[in-house]
């Protein structure tokens, strides 16, 4: 087979619910000149079972017993033929000229190591709940934030990606990214279409482990990682403990659509934050959120 110019890179793990959706948007591009490497990250549903009914030649399946996101992205990079990966989630659906237009980016822009794009939320249903953006970064912006591109919207030069040295493997609870990508920035920009290029699905399940002091403990192991310095046992357990308290329920899904529909002018936000509050009664943010969208509704309404 030839060369491609793109791999794609999609990791599942009991991802089958969406993943047809996924798998369809990416077959429909319209670059065509690529190869999907699907990585079953030891899943027990019958995800294995639909990636078989496609016949398309430019599908590569890879299965691997449970290791995480981070170890399975990095084991389908390795497999790569193309010297650009584009990264994609089982539960999002891209545009059909989201490879088109950032692989034309990034040749267009030799400086560029990293394009990303924009987003349309969509929920479980998929109903839209608004629009997400990052912004662009050059060397003196370093360090990025936690999370510099929406991970699954990415285009990455390979050769950059194995300068960085990969994903970082044992941080099995997010942010794996935005080490990755502070590290790739020593070597170019990272660059943020400002226009939608898939949708990017938000659900309790993919959501509900993020509380706010699990993001305060991810943000501080994130920082000490892209400054090289070293993360105690300690700090790696607390972070796995808030990560299993928060694991279940929709909470903090339901506080990131309410902030997010407001930041959209959507009257709707009010009932997120009310459906947080039904899941936490004693939170005081829950309940400056539910104000602050009664507020924002009125405003909007006059």
């Amino acid at each position: 087979m030839n060369q491609p110019k793109i791999s794609v890179v999609m990791s599942i793990y009991n991802s089958a619910k969406y993943l047809k959706l996924a798998i369809d948007s990416v077959l429909n591009q319209t670059f065509t000149d690529f190869e999907l490497i699907i990585i079953d990250d030891g899943s027990i549903d019958d995800g294995a079972d639909i990636v078989k009914t496609y016949s398309d030649s430019r599908i590569r399946y890879m299965y691997q017993s449970n290791q995480g996101l981070a170890a399975a992205l990095n084991a389908a990079i390795a497999s790569a033929r193309a010297d650009l990966i584009a990264r994609m989630d089982p539960d999002d659906i891209c545009f059909p000229d989201r490879l088109e237009k950032e692989y034309a980016y990034l040749c267009a822009h030799s400086n560029v190591v990293i394009v990303g794009s924009a987003a349309m939320c969509i929920d479980a249903e998929g109903h839209t709940l608004g629009l997400i953006h990052k912004p662009s970064y050059e060397k003196e912006n370093s360090p990025l934030p936690e999370t510099p591109c929406i991970h699954p919207s990415v285009l990455f030069r390979l050769s950059t990606f194995q300068q960085a040295g990969g994903y970082m493997t044992d941080m099995r609870y997010g942010g794996e990214d935005a080490v990755l990508f502070n590290s790739m920035l020593n070597f170019g920009a990272v660059a943020n279409l400002t226009e939608p290029l898939m949708y990017y699905r938000l659900h309790p399940s993919s959501m509900s482990q993020k509380s706010r002091r699990f993001n305060r403990l991810l943000r501080q192991q994130i920082r000490k990682e892209v400054m090289k310095l070293s993360v105690s046992e300690k700090e790696k357990e607390d972070l796995k403990k808030e990560y299993q308290l928060s694991g279940s329920g929709s909470f903090g899904y339901n506080l990131y659509v309410g902030k997010l529909l407001i930041k959209n002018n959507d009257v709707k936000a009010w009932r997120y934050f009310f459906s947080a509050i039904q899941e936490n009664p004693l939170s005081m943010y829950a309940w400056l959120c539910l104000l602050l969208s009664c507020f924002s509704a009125v405003r909007i309404k006059k």
